[in-house]
């Protein structure tokens, strides 16, 4: 498998083709928009993600990296395919599989075109049960049969906007959901041959409907962590010397917690987090299974954008400027979806404040100097390190999601740490 076509070319998909081209594979992207096939083979790549263009240019250097919206071609020239398409959530909660089906058809029709094996991996999150459907789906388009002339897996990646390549490239685990052990035997091998940046990523084999759910139980898992460390925020702010760092640094020493996502600060947010959460919730609801968690989670989430809201409200006087540092859902990422920093500014417009924005990686935000030295009150969402070496005014009000000016708070400001009790501002 050393030639394989990777079939949508977003904000995931891109990095993960350049990403696998550039590790000695010959890949083939594939998207059924031409504009993004003709700009990227005139050299316009318009997604900001880390290391993106390095990787780029090393699999299009080396010619191993080329663009077409011809699905045929791309999965008559290489040996497996792998599909990273939207899959939108819908009302209920569910996730729509309407783009990994049209995908799955086309790939089943070249099938059809072939003589020799082919692997197809389902990389975008779906729900429990969607890869059976898969299953069928290429089986009746390609009249052949999984097993014996294609195999399919379904193999999501845990990866983050902002780090895509490098959490692609050094995974804690690799999770393969497979039709047989042989089509399971190749994406194993597949995966062992990129040369992850560390030795001792695991594979965790199974099938779909156990890999689905596994890929859902994860980031339900997380946000739970992370809604546990705001809550141990919140109760460091109400005792005398209270630091969560303190608390979730000792804690988190524990190897049945451990230290990831587990800092207390702003609410969570993002394209993958709350929608998986949410689909936690519907499956459960779907199959019977009283399933409180979730929705608790979900909803204290938003009770903590609720919280920063009236905190602001309550540290500023109504004719007060609100500049608030940070839009994106996490640092490294221009992405504002769901996130606290973008329902916060929402909030405050809709309460006739006025408020100045800045993130690092949105362009047509103000500066962040600018934003300072007209402010009166300064909410920092995300942990930046260049806030540090902002000129802050004396007078003012900083409310610190992160606590990143707890060791350098200016003379003559108010500073509010979210996690930080009296005796520790």
């Amino acid at each position: 498998m050393d030639r394989v076509s990777v079939i949508g070319l977003g904000k995931l998909g891109l990095p993960m083709a350049a990403a696998i081209g550039a590790t000695g594979f010959t890949v083939i992207g594939v998207d059924n928009n031409p504009k993004i096939v003709q700009a990227l083979n005139d050299g316009d790549v318009s997604i900001q993600e880390k290391d993106l263009n390095e990787y780029l240019a090393i699999a299009l250097g080396a010619h191993r990296l080329t663009f077409t919206t011809d699905t045929t071609k791309a999965v008559r020239e290489t040996d497996a395919t792998f599909i990273i398409v939207p899959t939108p959530s819908l009302d209920d909660g569910y996730f729509s599989n309407e783009y990994i089906f049209e995908a799955l058809t086309d790939v089943g029709n070249a099938i059809a075109e072939k003589d020799s094996y082919h692997l197809v991996v389902v990389t975008s999150t779906v729900m429990p049960g969607t890869m059976r459907q898969a299953e069928r789906i290429l089986e009746q388009v390609s009249s052949k049969k999984v097993g014996n002339d294609f195999g399919l897996c379904y193999s999501p990646e845990f990866i983050a906007l902002g780090s895509v390549i490098g959490d692609f490239l050094d995974p804690d685990f690799v999770l393969v959901g497979q039709s047989d052990c042989e089509a399971g035997d190749k994406l194993s091998n597949f995966y062992q041959s990129l040369c992850f940046r560390r030795t001792d990523t695991q594979i965790a084999r199974m099938s779909y409907e156990n890999a689905e759910l596994a890929k859902l139980a994860l980031n339900c898992f997380v946000v739970t962590k992370i809604t546990f460390a705001n809550l141990l925020a919140r109760l460091c702010e109400g005792v005398l010397g209270g630091d969560v760092d303190a608390v979730t640094n000792a804690i988190g020493l524990d190897s049945r917690i451990g230290n990831k996502y587990l800092t207390g600060g702003a609410p969570f947010g993002g394209p993958c987090f709350p929608r998986d959460s949410r689909a936690m919730s519907a499956l459960a609801k779907t199959l019977g299974v009283s399933c409180a968690l979730p929705i608790v989670v979900d909803e204290s989430n938003y009770q903590d954008v609720l919280r920063l809201y009236d905190l602001v409200m309550t540290s500023a006087s109504p004719e007060a400027v609100i500049a608030v540092l940070g839009l994106a859902y996490k640092s490294g990422t221009h992405i504002t979806e769901e996130s606290a920093g973008l329902k916060l500014v929402e909030l405050l417009e809709s309460a006739g404040r006025t408020v100045v924005v800045h993130d690092p990686m949105i362009p047509d935000t103000d500066a962040a100097q600018n934003c300072i030295d007209v402010a009166q009150t300064v909410v920092l969402m995300l942990p930046y390190r260049e806030f540090l070496r902002l000129e802050y005014k004396a007078g003012q009000v900083i409310i610190d999601c992160w606590r990143i000016l707890k060791l350098f708070t200016p003379v003559g400001i108010k500073y509010i740490g979210f996690g930080l009790g009296e005796g520790q501002e």
